[in-house]
């Protein structure tokens, strides 16, 4: 499924940076040099022009492009798409960048555009069409991968949106409810994955309902978001069942980061109109200047993935995936020291306006520091298939337990040949309790924890959720 001339992208270049120019006029995208306003692009080299000056800055990608984005999905970002799902390799698709320049249609196609009249896939769509001809029917998943055999294939979804602010809060647009998520988990079994608590997942059959739920988020992002500027996050999980057992996952994960605020003056002159400079003399401190009142406080999630970014380029060994919600989500898509994770950055930049110059700059400084990032400069300690769950572990875990909870009973008294079974309700802890006492309940809770199929739990919430919009759609 993938061009001969792409295999070498694969093995050496799994992060890649590429730049989306908004333009008033039509943009050439050739081989030839082409001059816009400030920019001049020739091939994957754009030139930055101080206005009025002849200072230049110059920027290596590894794409330039205006218009046409389904086509430059079908070059660029397809090959890309084909390989995660081939080889179970984690991938993250993001944009950031200044405001307006188009980077939420690139992704969502006409969902979020206050034109009704247009109608246009986005790059998420596309994303999903690959799903569904990867896995559409029996025939094409069986077939050997790792030494087994694929049964099925589970795909589900989750849409979220995090307001961009200092608070950060969270919401599920695949849900009725309106509130927001309040807690983040980690996932017991993987260091790397998180999760936020009651989200909703749901499992899809085929391209329709994938449509369908992205049509839903769009739907409570107007209705319930309409006033708040939101970071989103589209998660494809995929469990690739074997014949032996063996369950692996990885995600497909979309991430578009809100268009960060121009700065502004953070002071203002106190009242009082001009004053002559021995009266500002006698004025105390605190009347001279003051704060102005901002609506918002600092975008949290843009502080926090610009550290990250400028520590994996600097090579530090401690990466703050955790300092906000949206990159603990996305922290696998982050992870450049595993060869398994492809990474895909979409730079939004404006050339209608001389006065965008400072802000392309900066946002060409941050894509240079990504395209820096040697993932090599690490050991990569992870091989395999870059699966983040595996549920034989799971069963090796569930029949070690109960081995230990039948040692532990017969130490402390209990009967093992009945059959009640012991639960860990059924041991009452006091001050006088014994240390086998408290193990013996804590591998009864071990065993009552891993003996929930995590895979059957989500399709049956997932066959609820379903049923639920049935019966309000009817």
């Amino acid at each position: 499924t993938m061009p001969s001339n792409e295999s070498s992208f694969f093995q050496h270049k799994r992060r890649s940076c590429h730049v989306y120019i908004k333009s008033s006029s039509p943009f050439n995208e050739t081989n030839d040099e082409t001059n816009l306003n400030f920019l001049r692009h020739k091939n994957t080299t754009l030139e930055l022009i101080r206005p009025n000056t002849t200072v230049t800055r110059t920027y290596e990608v590894d794409g330039i492009f205006t218009s046409s984005p389904k086509d430059y999905y079908q070059e660029k970002i397809q090959p890309c798409v084909l390989e995660s799902l081939k080889n179970s390799c984690n991938l993250l698709l993001w944009s950031f960048g200044t405001r307006q320049t188009g980077k939420t249609r690139i992704l969502f196609g006409s969902k979020h555009s206050d034109d009704k009249n247009e109608s246009d896939d986005g790059w998420i769509d596309q994303i999903a069409l690959d799903i569904n001809q990867q896995y559409s029917t029996k025939s094409e998943i069986k077939e050997e991968e790792g030494g087994g055999t694929i049964e099925k294939v589970i795909v589900s979804m989750s849409y979220v949106c995090i307001t961009a602010d200092d608070a950060e809060q969270a919401y599920d647009c695949l849900s009725s409810s309106a509130k927001p998520l309040t807690r983040i988990r980690q996932d017991t079994a993987s260091s790397n994955i998180f999760y936020l608590e009651r989200t909703t997942q749901v499992v899809v059959q085929d391209l329709q309902d994938i449509q369908y739920l992205l049509q839903t988020g769009s739907v409570f992002e107007r209705i319930e978001l309409n006033e708040k500027r939101v970071h989103r996050l589209i998660t494809f999980t995929v469990y690739k069942c074997f014949t032996n057992g063996d369950v692996v996952s990885f995600v497909l994960q979309a991430m578009d980061l809100s268009g960060a605020d121009r700065p502004t003056n953070t002071t203002t002159q106190a009242k009082g109109g001009t004053a002559t400079a021995a009266q500002r003399r006698q004025q105390p401190q605190r009347l001279k200047t003051r704060p102005l009142q901002r609506k918002n406080k600092e975008d949290k999630t843009l502080r926090a993935i610009s550290r990250i970014i400028d520590g994996l380029s600097n090579g530090d060994q401690h990466i703050p995936y955790r300092d906000s919600k949206l990159t603990r989500l996305a922290c696998r898509g982050f992870e450049y020291e595993n060869d398994t994770t492809i990474n895909l950055a979409v730079i939004g930049i404006s050339a209608v306006e001389e006065s965008m110059y400072d802000e392309a700059c900066a946002m060409m400084e941050f894509g240079k520091k990504i395209r820096s990032i040697d993932s090599k400069k690490k050991e990569n300690k992870k091989t395999g298939t870059g699966a983040d769950i595996s549920l034989t572990n799971r069963v090796n875990d569930l029949n070690s337990a109960k081995e230990r909870v039948m040692n532990l009973s017969d130490k402390c008294g209990y009967p093992t040949n009945t059959e009640q079974t012991l639960t860990s309700s059924d041991i009452q802890l006091d001050m006088s309790s014994s240390m086998d006492l408290v193990e013996l309940r804590d591998a009864l809770v071990q065993v009552e924890i891993l003996e929930v199929d995590p895979i059957l739990e989500m399709t049956e919430k997932s066959h609820l959720w379903w049923k639920e919009r049935d019966r309000k759609n009817e």
